[in-house]
């Protein structure tokens, strides 16, 4: 099933994102690869990158926060998150191994082990003052929602499966799977209920929008 889901992403990626696809391929990120069980779990640059700028403040990047780092390095994402006046050291969590957050790289089910061990190494190393852990897919979902509310004619036409229908039915019916997997944990590894959060918080902040604008 990953081999055939590799192959679809990376097409629609490279006919519709040429340019995020090269930056994906040269940082590393392009392939979802299985764990191999055996696989030497010394090089922890497999795992993790660390991004060590002698900031306070650490920033732990999970999932598809650093898919979307790695895949607009020239722009201005990164940029972005270096405004602030002593700037933030990084660990990205290379989302191509998301396997191993529940099936460690030697095959033992203590995936979650082996990365507390490892980020935990990497803060230890940069000793700052604080730790912050964050992603994007909360952000993702919220915008999925907000645009939901705001055009809900509109159509769309999700890659899986390729079947048009208006952005309320999309937002719904991905909200109604989201929290299917979330309550039945039939898909580990996914923050399902970070994604419903997201989308709670999005329809919060349209409703207030609405209300300050008086719009119904």
């Amino acid at each position: 099933m990953n081999a055939i889901l590799n192959v679809i992403v990376k097409l629609f990626i490279r006919i519709f994102m040429p340019g995020i696809a090269r930056s994906l391929e040269e940082e590393g990120q392009f392939d979802f690869r299985d764990k191999v069980p055996g696989r030497d779990e010394t090089d922890v640059s497999l795992y993790i990158d660390v991004e060590d700028n002698g900031a306070g403040v650490t920033l732990v990047c999970f999932a598809g926060m650093a898919v979307l780092y790695a895949a607009m390095p020239k722009f201005e994402f990164r940029k972005t998150l270096m405004t602030g006046r002593d700037g933030y050291n990084f660990v990205w969590v290379r989302d191509i191994h998301r396997a191993s957050y529940y099936l460690a790289p030697d095959g033992s089910p203590n995936g979650f082990a082996f990365y507390t061990r490892i980020i935990g190494d990497a803060l230890e190393r940069l000793g700052s003052a604080h730790n912050i852990a964050i992603g994007a897919s909360g952000g993702v979902f919220g915008l999925l929602l907000a645009y939901a509310l705001m055009f809900p004619h509109r159509k769309v036409v999700p890659l899986i499966p390729p079947i048009p229908m208006p952005a309320w039915l999309f937002a719904t019916l991905y909200a109604g799977v989201e929290l299917f997997l979330g309550v039945t944990g039939s898909l580990s590894g996914v923050a399902h209920f970070a994604h419903l959060g997201g989308m709670i918080g999005s329809g919060l902040t349209v409703m207030q929008w609405r209300r300050a604008r008086g719009v119904r």
